[in-house]
């Protein structure tokens, strides 16, 4: 008889564990979307560390069956423009491609906006990469909308 499959959305802390299940998918990440490649990928632990024990950082894991298969971290706090204003920022969002038909994507983002409301965030914002626009086409549909054009350039 199969297992059932089970579908967990949840709040994590990070650890060292944590991490050594997140790396991979970091990686796996970084060289899908990264656009200069010759800059290696090297997430800074302590200050990521620093963040989460500060209460500043929430890191939203999607499992399947246990694994790790995606995430999405926040950085949030009070508005530097608007100190009424409890804002959240996606650093980053990720979930495995195999898992990316259907609707557990929408799920996880779905998910997030509802813990960050219950916390406060009164504002969420997202950032697509525009050769990637599966993730632009979401936030399009949830009724986000377009704030800024980020440029960037290799120096």
């Amino acid at each position: 008889m199969d297992q059932a499959v089970t579908i967990v959305i949840a709040v994590e802390r990070l650890s060292d564990q944590l991490w050594d299940e997140l790396n991979p998918l970091l990686l796996e990440h970084w060289q899908e979307v990264a656009q200069f490649k010759d800059i290696p990928l090297a997430p800074d632990i302590q200050k990521y560390n620093a963040l989460d024990v500060a209460g500043v950082l929430k890191l939203y894991t999607v499992r399947v069956s246990g694994a790790l298969v995606g995430y999405a971290i926040f950085v949030v706090g009070q508005s530097l423009h608007y100190v009424t204003s409890k804002v959240a920022q996606c650093d980053v969002i990720f979930l495995k491609p195999e898992y990316r038909r259907g609707s557990l994507g929408v799920r996880r983002i779905a998910h997030t906006e509802g813990d960050l409301k219950a916390q406060g965030v009164d504002v969420l914002r997202h950032h697509a990469k525009i050769e990637h626009p599966v993730l632009g086409r979401l936030l399009d549909a949830r009724g986000y909308i377009r704030e800024d054009i980020i440029y960037a350039r290799r120096l």
